[in-house]
């Protein structure tokens, strides 16, 4: 075979090809008018973090067919701060939060749940003790959050009868 021949061969190949391709019915892929977005997807749906944390939120559009798309959103929080990057950071209210993205071209969005990490109990440590004329006893306290967790706490000691240091040490 000469080249002659090899190189009208690969032609006709490369054209049989480009044909096949360019006759097959590529689907559209966006948010065209047969695919506008049905849902923003806020992610993380929910999160907890402490007053003043800043965590970054992202957005993303979801066809009727259930295709995933990027899409542009405007943002908003009930309490805190939020860029229009999405850039939330917390305040330090108790409150939680709720965190929106709207589909800039329309009605469209989704929000996330933001629970702050936040002290509602003092515990003291011993809760009861009778401490005999003299003695002493060492106090301690940890606080306990609305997550479950516990925390080390500042407390100021007051006691009636006695003294106590600044430490929690009673006598």
């Amino acid at each position: 075979m000469d080249s002659r021949t090899s190189f009208r061969w690969v032609l006709t190949v490369f054209a049989a090809l480009a044909a096949v391709l360019t006759a097959c019915e590529i689907p559209r892929r966006g948010t065209g008018v047969d695919n506008p977005v049905a849902q923003v997807i806020v992610s993380p749906d929910t999160l907890t973090i402490d007053p003043l944390q800043t965590y970054q939120f992202r957005a993303f559009g979801r066809t009727q067919v259930g295709d995933s798309v990027p899409v542009s959103v405007g943002w908003a929080a009930s309490a805190g701060a939020i860029t229009q990057a999405g850039m939330y950071t917390a305040d330090t209210s108790a409150a939680d939060v709720t965190v929106t993205a709207t589909l800039s071209s329309s009605a469209v969005s989704g929000g996330a749940s933001v629970r702050k990490r936040r002290v509602i109990r003092i515990v003291i440590s011993p809760k009861n003790v009778t401490v005999l004329a003299g003695a002493g006893e060492q106090f301690t306290v940890y606080g306990l959050r609305n997550t479950g967790d516990s925390v080390g706490v500042a407390a100021a000691y007051d006691a009636t009868g006695g003294t106590i240091s600044a430490s929690g040490a009673y006598t």
